[in-house]
């Protein structure tokens, strides 16, 4: 069974699992303190108990043309997907 949920700060260290990074530490402190901060969500994939990826969704947007349309807004909060990682 394929099940998607969202992460809480606590679980972040499970993100290992996909990617090898350089520095762990630094990894969970930038994702606890933009999630904490509303700036981003991170969605984990599991495949049964397996974590086959993740889907990081961003709230603020610092690109102001991105949600511009003949100068005006097309919505004050935009939202967009910042990054997937899957496990082949």
């Amino acid at each position: 069974m394929n099940i998607v949920r969202k992460l809480k700060v606590l679980e972040l260290p499970i993100l290992t699992q996909l990617f090898n990074y350089k520095d762990i530490d630094d990894m969970i402190f930038e994702n606890t303190r933009n999630i904490e901060n509303g700036i981003v969500d991170i969605f984990a994939l599991f495949d049964d108990s397996k974590l086959i990826g993740e889907l990081h969704v961003k709230y603020d947007n610092e690109d102001k043309d991105f949600a511009k349309k003949e100068n005006e807004h097309i919505c004050s909060h935009s939202e967009f997907i910042k990054i997937i990682k899957v496990k082949a």
